[in-house]
């Protein structure tokens, strides 16, 4: 590992291993070049026992693990019958293997590849939350998704210069992009991803401001639908005055998935 990748991971990620509760959550571990992948899944089958119709991979962000991925955005999209499989990326709870932006591409694949398979033919939506909109977008990108649920999402090259470049005269900064897999790139995976998308946003983020999730807004090559958290900071939950309008917002995003038919991405295409 080279010593400016050590750098940039230990700059970006808030990897941790400590036990945590899952409560009702299933384990699963599926096999990849770093050992063993864990997922944590939150399982509402449809009344009739059949495989659930909505399925959801999950992305936490930085600091987030599995244990705690809920049933959100499924429990409103399709109460009652869905799967979601939320991963921990490689050094991250029970996941073999060390924590590190190099593993992202592999990370993203191998979510994908379970999920879809698990899911057979039926949807499947991405889900990511700030760094860990970096997998979904390149999942969508990609591969032929129901659609993408994203909130406050990262651009990741583009807030280091932003946050970091000013004290050490844009050359360190430099070195800790060219750490980011070309892959992971937000804005241009955004213009490549077809499918409808959910855009949640704080208002007064702190972390990733506004111009900066903006670039990733502009973007996005599909149909999109944008909500923003009245004075929310970047972790700041939904203040209860905006559930209504919130549900509101998912329903019509609901709208959006049904009344579209996605075609292969480009890239997808391309890849064979």
């Amino acid at each position: 590992m080279s010593f400016w990748l050590r750098i940039a991971d230990r700059l970006i990620l808030e990897n941790t291993r400590h036990p945590i509760d899952p409560e009702n959550r299933q384990r699963q571990v599926v096999p990849s070049r770093f050992g063993q992948l864990e997922f944590w899944t939150w399982s509402e089958p449809a009344a009739s026992g059949d495989r659930a119709n909505l399925f959801a991979l999950k992305f936490p962000g930085t600091g987030g693990r599995a244990e705690r991925g809920g049933p959100h955005p499924c429990d409103v999209l399709s109460p009652g019958d869905f799967e979601v499989w939320t991963i921990n990326p490689p050094g991250y709870g029970g996941s073999d293997g060390v924590a590190s932006l190099a593993n992202m591409v592999e990370t993203a694949e191998t979510g994908w590849r379970t999920v879809h398979d698990r899911a057979d033919d039926r949807p499947v939506l991405v889900v990511g939350n700030s760094l860990g909109c970096l997998y979904a977008l390149y999942v969508a990108a990609r591969y032929p998704v129901a659609g993408v649920f994203l909130r406050n999402p990262v651009p990741l090259t583009q807030l280091i210069m932003a946050r970091y470049a000013w004290w050490n005269l844009w050359l360190g900064a430099r070195m800790i992009c060219r750490q980011v897999p070309a892959e992971m790139d937000a804005i241009d995976n955004a213009q490549h991803a077809v499918a409808p998308m959910m855009f949640v946003r704080s208002e007064r983020d702190r972390l990733v401001p506004h111009k900066l999730q903006k670039l990733i807004w502009d973007a996005y090559a599909g149909p999109k639908r944008e909500f923003v958290i009245h004075d929310a900071d970047h972790h700041d939950p939904l203040d209860e005055g905006q559930f209504e309008s919130y549900r509101q917002a998912l329903i019509e995003f609901k709208s959006m998935l049904a009344e579209t038919t996605l075609p292969a991405t480009d890239r997808e295409t391309n890849k064979n």
